[in-house]
């Protein structure tokens, strides 16, 4: 299937080349000194704040599972909407600290949009050294904003004058519509900003831009390649998974033996999907190491086990995994499984 990647950025003059990238092009929690002893925003000496970056991602899934959940036919295969942003302010004075009061609007109607993923920390510099104050959940509280709208907002812990507060998160949406738009710049100076969009070859949808300076944008159309990684231990499955794999187009695969490793890629290569062997011969098992991995990133996951007692099924549904499919694996089944999920890439 074929996808339209919409790229637009703004960015001041002195600010590096973007690097065109699906994911936030900026890792979260990697800190450097400068932002942290910086006392004056570099293009406005007036500001009591500024973004150092602000980054946006919508793309689409083909979810095969229930759509809405108080419907009857919700069983259906649907599309839905994914969003996700990730920003860093820098905290001048304290006339900047209402930015640190984060607001996320989510639509609801016969459904509601969700947040899946939120991570939120507070960077300090303290005697010399980076503090990081993470956000708590207890922290976090929804209100109903209108009829249509409630807001999910949090204070960020610990900001002072000098702080610097990162926040990445990811809604999904039922309601195709509501694709996010987007602001270049706001109330206080924004260094860098980036927004990517994909859209499936099904959908059309309308781009205006307002305002006075002018924005880069980029339009490709193109099918992506899958990153696969493969977690399991024994050798010779492992082989014959790769086999099926390549016979059916999908050639980027990374390797892992086991669930201490699969962590270890997951953060070095970024994958796409992650299949894993539940039971691996040694450290912790698959189940274990999808949930780590659900702390730090959002992505897919099929597990792959001989194992078929209730206790270690129930376990596994609890991740919330795309599949979870038995060996020995049919080559056809594991191919029309990633290929539901992943229309929009080349295999």
């Amino acid at each position: 299937m074929k996808i339209t990647s919409l790229f637009l950025v703004f960015a001041v003059a002195f600010a590096s080349a973007s690097v065109r990238a699906q994911k936030s092009p900026m890792k979260f929690g990697k800190m450097d000194d400068e932002s942290l002893v910086t006392t004056c925003c570099p293009i406005d000496s007036n500001a009591h704040a500024y973004y150092i970056f602000d980054y946006g991602y919508s793309y689409f899934d083909y979810a095969e599972k229930t759509i809405r959940s108080n419907e009857a036919e919700s069983g259906r295969k649907g599309f839905q909407l994914y969003f996700t942003r990730h920003f860093r302010i820098k905290i001048l004075d304290n006339q900047g600290f209402e930015w640190g009061d984060i607001r996320i609007p989510l639509y609801h109607d016969d459904d509601e949009e969700t947040i899946t993923y939120l991570k939120a920390t507070t960077y300090n510099l303290e005697n010399g050294k980076v503090v990081e104050s993470k956000l708590s959940k207890k922290d976090i509280k929804a209100e109903e904003t209108s009829t249509y709208w409630n807001t999910t907002v949090f204070a960020m812990p610990n900001v002072k004058e000098g702080s610097v507060i990162e926040v990445e998160y990811t809604i999904k949406s039922d309601y195709l519509f509501n694709l996010r738009e987007w602001y270049f710049q706001n109330s206080v100076p924004v260094l860098y900003s980036e927004y990517m969009v994909e859209i499936p070859e099904y959908f059309y949808y309308n781009q205006t831009q307002s305002g006075y300076y002018p924005v880069n944008v980029e339009t490709d159309t193109k099918s992506k390649s899958l990153k696969i990684l493969l977690v399991e231990d024994e050798g010779l499955v492992a082989l014959y998974l790769k086999k099926i794999l390549r016979e059916n187009g999908f050639e980027e695969i990374v390797l892992a033996r086991s669930g201490e490793e699969a962590i270890l890629k997951v953060r070095d290569t970024d994958p796409d999907l992650v299949l894993m062997d539940i039971r691996l011969g040694h450290g912790i098992n698959g189940i274990e190491a999808v949930k780590r991995i659900n702390h730090e990133k959002n992505i897919p996951v099929i597990y792959i086990t001989a194992s078929t007692d209730e206790h270690t099924h129930r376990e596994a549904t609890a991740t919330n995994p795309l599949a979870i499919l038995s060996k020995p694996i049919e080559p056809e089944e594991l191919r029309e499984m990633i290929s539901t999920h992943f229309q929009g890439f080349s295999n």
